[in-house]
């Protein structure tokens, strides 16, 4: 392979520029929030997620079904294979750092319409225990 060259999606995906090129680091926490329904019917798929990604990890919080799911997106990009069971202390890791982030964002959150209240938070008890 030439210098920058990406000849396939595992190449693309193993690809990381470096801070001192970027000025960012690479293996910063990407959080991704979406508490909202874009749609009148819900869509199985789209609304009501958060994801946070550190490293080849990317965990997702299923807001409507209080779930959490853990990938290894170097290895399944399509995010096919849950291994959150295999990964507890990852996931648990990484749903702590998307709560206490989405908290100290002030984050909005859906309400559920049973009992009025918000959707817990990805590090709730109730959350990391299921």
């Amino acid at each position: 392979m030439d210098q920058g060259e990406i000849t396939d999606q595992k190449s693309a995906n193993a690809f990381t520029i470096p801070a001192s090129v970027s000025g960012i680091d690479p293996d910063r926490d990407v959080i991704f929030h979406s508490p909202h329904q874009w749609r009148v019917t819900d869509l199985e798929d789209i609304d009501f997620l958060s994801c946070i990604r550190k490293g080849p990890w990317k965990l997702v919080y299923r807001m409507h079904e209080g779930v959490l799911e853990l990938y290894d997106i170097t290895k399944d990009i399509s995010e096919q294979h849950d291994v959150a069971a295999g990964y507890p202390e990852v996931t648990k890791l990484l749903a702590t750092r998307l709560g206490t982030t989405l908290t100290r964002w002030n984050a909005s959150m859906p309400t559920v319409r049973a009992t009025g209240k918000p959707v817990p938070m990805p590090d709730a008890p109730e959350i990391l225990g299921k």
